[in-house]
């Protein structure tokens, strides 16, 4: 079954702030090659997303999430969180690994 994958605007924020992070604190060639391999990473959630394991943060949430974990070098460096809904994957938030976890406001 493939999945439709909408980023909400949360998310679509939070890969923005990343991107101008990566080209203010290293280089724009970096952030361009960040954007894109998010975006690749997030587009495979098109094809089984129930392959991510269960985020912490279901537990605080209304609903299930789950998480993919990416980064351009050997280890993850951001959690992309989603929810999967009938045949829609819904990309909730992408946050760097160092940062507090997500709250329940910031999963709408």
């Amino acid at each position: 079954m493939n999945y439709r994958v909408l980023l909400t605007s949360t998310a679509e924020n939070d890969i923005e702030e990343a991107a101008i992070w990566w080209a203010e604190n290293r280089s724009l060639e970096q952030a361009v090659r960040w954007l894109s391999k998010v975006r690749e990473w997030i587009a495979t959630l098109a094809r089984h997303p129930e392959r991510c394991p269960t985020a912490h943060e279901t537990s605080l949430a209304a609903f299930h999430v789950r998480v993919l974990l990416f980064g351009i070098g050997r280890r993850p460096t951001h959690r992309i969180l989603f929810r999967i809904t009938d045949d829609l994957v819904e990309v909730l938030t992408v946050r760097h690994i160092a940062r507090a976890d997500v709250e329940p406001n910031e999963m709408i």
